[in-house]
C-alpha cells in the first residue's frame, strides 16, 4: 500500500515496519554471517577482533557524540559533511549513506536468501 504525506505531498513507499524488519535483517544476517567467519579464524583471534571493534565503536560514538552536539540538526553525515567540507563533499557523503542502504538491502536479501536456499536443498535432496 502506498502512503502520501499530506503536507509535503511526498509518497511514502517504505513504512516504520518496513524499515524496522530491514534493520533487524542487518543486525541478525550480520551477527549471523560475521561472527561464523571470525569463529572459523579461532577463538582468539574472534576475542581480539571484538576488542578491537569495541574500541573503534566507543570513538565514533565520541565522534558522532561531538559532531551532533555542534550541529544539533536532522540529517546525520550528509549535515555533518555539508558543514565542515563544503556542497560537493557534502553531496558525496549523502550519496555514499544511500548507497549503504541499498547496498545493505541486497547483502540482507542475498544472505538470507542463500541460507534458506541451503535449507530447500538439503530438504528436497
Amino acid at each position: 500500500m502506498i502512503y502520501s504525506d499530506f503536507e509535503t505531498g511526498k509518497v511514502k513507499y517504505a513504512k516504520v515496519h518496513h524499515l524496522w524488519a530491514m534493520g533487524v535483517g542487518a543486525v541478525i544476517s550480520g551477527d549471523f554471517f560475521g561472527w561464523q567467519a571470525c569463529l572459523a579464524g579461532g577463538f582468539a583471534g574472534a576475542c581480539i577482533a571484538l576488542g578491537t571493534v569495541t574500541v573503534l565503536y566507543v570513538l565514533l560514538s565520541f565522534c558522532i557524540a561531538e559532531l551532533a552536539s555542534h550541529n544539533p540538526g536532522a540529517g546525520g553525515p550528509y549535515t555533518f559533511a555539508t558543514e565542515v567540507l563544503g556542497k560537493p563533499l557534502g553531496f558525496l557523503t549523502g550519496l555514499a549513506e544511500s548507497l549503504n542502504v541499498i547496498v545493505t538491502t541486497a547483502v540482507i536479501a542475498v544472505g538470507i536468501s542463500s541460507y534458506m536456499y541451503s535449507f530447500d536443498c538439503t530438504a528436497t535432496g
